[in-house]
């Protein structure tokens, strides 16, 4: 005898998953009963302020009732498989019940019982795969959902609850977003979401920062150093501009790419493409290694970069510029492994030469004692 229940308008694995629907709209299951390739049974139900979870769990406690119902005798009572193809509700069936609808699970464990522990089981079995039943089972779930018996009248279940507060905080919080939000950033045309964004799931950590930077002003920029009294900081690119969000976009001095002019030089337009369109901004810094070499913090970078330059050198062949400066560095580097690897270098002289100063200072400590 096999059982086998769905829910409308479609499955859910997880108890807690969001789904979005219409406010109001129910939720149905369906089972059909066949000993052998007979049918002997069938019914449906509908479920009020309840998720697609709950009307599997609802499923498989009314159909396993009306299977129990048929076989009263117990010298003639066959065994029960009730298939599901919902793993979670499975679970709850086997003795793991989810939160949401508890009252489901432990009903189907007591009937269970009652019938005989080793007389039913639960199986998992693929959805849509043709299975016989499947196609009974789906058009009761329907009806069940459009005009069914309603078995819960007014009480709403813990999963349907969740996803209505899950709602609500997120409205709540989108509003609160749109009252305060920065002015800059109504010019980048951002929303706001609890979930990761493009730009965390698509970014390398160094192109992240630096577009986070832009669009918050917290960055290498003149306004920010002059603000926080940054006194060794260098506030304007080697081009001559102040160092500012836009700069990218101007620098006479990038490599790879032009000044913007013209419409695109727009302060909306360069606005949306360090917003809503980022990947214009990621794809100019990434190409012209804007941050590494062209307008960097480093004095020391800057030195050497304007050396290249002014010898009429590219970022491609800098490598090989390095070499003949006298920088050790591997072959096949790129640009930016080796801006890494010259930082360590440099922090490790200066680390030396530090160390250096402090063991003549002792030493000239000692001989003044003397």
């Amino acid at each position: 005898m096999i059982a086998k229940q769905m829910g409308l308008p479609a499955h859910a694995e997880d108890p807690d998953a969001e789904e979005e629907r219409p406010e109001g709209e129910c939720v149905g299951f369906g089972y059909v009963i066949f000993q052998g390739q007979t049918e002997i049974g069938r019914g449906c139900g509908q479920l009020e302020y309840a998720e697609v979870f709950d009307a599997e769990a609802e499923g498989a406690r009314h159909g396993l009732k009306a299977a129990v119902a048929l076989f009263p005798e117990a010298q003639a009572r066959p065994h029960i498989t009730v298939c599901l193809d919902n793993t979670s509700v499975i679970r709850g069936l086997r003795g793991t019940p989810a939160a949401s609808s508890q009252a489901a699970f432990l009903d189907f464990r007591a009937t269970c019982k009652g019938y005989g522990p080793d007389l039913v089981s639960v199986r998992w079995v693929p959805g849509h795969k043709g299975i016989t039943g499947n196609g009974i089972a789906d058009e009761l779930a329907k009806a069940g959902a459009e005009g069914g018996e309603v078995v819960n009248e007014g009480l709403a279940t813990l999963a349907h609850s969740r996803r209505l507060a899950k709602r609500e905080a997120r409205t709540d919080f989108k509003a609160w977003w749109a009252a305060n939000k920065p002015e800059s950033y109504a010019d980048y045309r951002l929303g706001v979401s609890t979930k990761p964004n493009d730009e965390l799931k698509e970014l390398d950590r160094r192109s992240l920062h630096h577009l986070l930077a832009a669009r918050s002003g917290h960055g290498d920029f003149k306004d920010y150093h002059e603000r926080f009294e940054h006194e060794d900081a260098l506030l304007s690119c080697f081009c001559g501009s102040w160092k500012n969000p836009f700069h990218p976009f101007f620098c006479r001095k990038a490599h790879a790419v032009s000044p913007v002019t013209g419409e695109a030089a727009t302060r909306e337009n360069l606005s949306l493409a360090i917003g809503i369109y980022w990947q214009q901004f990621v794809a100019r810094i990434q190409t012209s290694h804007f941050f590494s070499w062209t307008c960097t913090r480093k004095a020391w970078r800057r030195t050497l970069w304007q050396k290249h330059t002014d010898d009429g050198g590219i970022a491609d062949n800098f490598t090989g510029f390095l070499r003949d400066e006298g920088v050790e560095i591997g072959q096949g580097h790129e640009i930016e492994r080796v801006t890494v690897d010259l930082d360590r270098l440099v922090y490790r002289v200066r680390r030396r030469e530090e160390a250096l100063r402090e063991g003549e200072s002792e030493s000239d400590s000692e001989s003044g004692e003397e």
